[in-house]
């Protein structure tokens, strides 16, 4: 239930003042098959991923009933692998908005993250999993640093 999510998110964040990020695992896995993949920088290779979820999940909600009801959508490159890949996971973190102050997450219909989830493990974006912010601003911020 999304809404129960959204509820459980803000307590989190609120009760907890070391929390500024909640995320719900997309792909069916564990906090216990995360690692993190150290030494990452920039190169051409991790653009390319994250330009290509970039690109899908933009394709995905302007295909939608959902494009033209949601602020900004970044799509994050998280250096974490999941069940021993050699892949990064990508947080999708679709919000709405008025004036930039506060924002909160937009609750993306189950059948377009299927979706997209469907095409990623389809098609040839190198990407281990999948992660949706459920965090509102503040505490998180719109983009992630």
């Amino acid at each position: 239930d999304f809404d129960e999510l959204l509820d459980l998110s803000t307590m989190l964040t609120n009760q907890f003042r070391t929390i500024n990020r909640v995320l719900f695992s997309a792909y069916p896995a564990t906090i216990e098959s995360a690692t993190l993949i150290e030494s990452q920088d920039i190169n051409e290779k991790r653009v390319k991923v994250l330009q290509e979820a970039d690109d899908l999940f933009t394709q995905k909600l302007k295909n939608s009933q959902n494009y033209e009801k949601i602020w900004q959508s970044p799509v994050v490159l998280l250096p974490i692998s999941i069940n021993q890949s050699e892949n990064e996971s990508i947080v999708l973190r679709p919000i709405s908005s008025r004036e930039a102050m506060t924002a909160d997450v937009y609750p993306l219909p189950i059948q377009l993250i299927d979706d997209y989830l469907a095409e990623l493990k389809n098609g040839e974006i190198p990407v281990s999993g999948v992660f949706y912010d459920l965090t509102n601003k503040p505490p998180g911020t719109i983009e992630w640093e």
